[in-house]
């Protein structure tokens, strides 16, 4: 992982649904950022100033090489100083990281990462950087 020298703030949070089990969406957001959580008023929070508690989304992205659909949606994203992006809750409990375009897209609501940074531009340069055209 390369490191990012400026400072970042991460916020994670997924409501709980009447179906589902406290236990099972902590464990679907631990698959993608290492971060202690809190459970109240039926959602599951947690926060982090570490970029690096962000390793298992900076090395999934690369792996399954979709850094363009990331990069594109952080980017569509941005309000100031931070943007957020989407991951589906059921695939996450799998270990499966799967980005959502929108809430829609997962059945039992997204889990939705914040980001927020005094360069949001470098941010995403650094976690999902542009691709070199051949």
């Amino acid at each position: 992982m390369e490191n990012f020298s400026q400072l970042v703030n991460l916020s994670i949070e997924s409501e709980i649904n009447q179906s589902e089990e406290i236990n099972k969406v902590k464990q679907a957001i631990t698959n993608l950022i290492n971060v202690e959580l809190k459970h109240e008023n039926g959602k599951i929070t947690g926060s982090s100033k570490n970029y690096k508690d962000l390793l298992i989304i900076y090395e999934n992205l690369r792996v399954k090489q979709n850094i363009a659909v990331a990069r594109r949606i952080l980017r569509k994203n941005i309000i100031k100083d931070s943007t957020h992006i989407l991951y589906n809750k059921q695939a996450a409990y799998v270990k499966s990281l799967v980005i959502c375009e929108n809430s829609n897209e997962s059945s039992l609501g997204p889990i939705t990462i914040t980001i927020t940074s005094d360069n949001i531009l470098n941010f995403i340069d650094w976690i999902a950087p542009r691709r070199k055209k051949k």
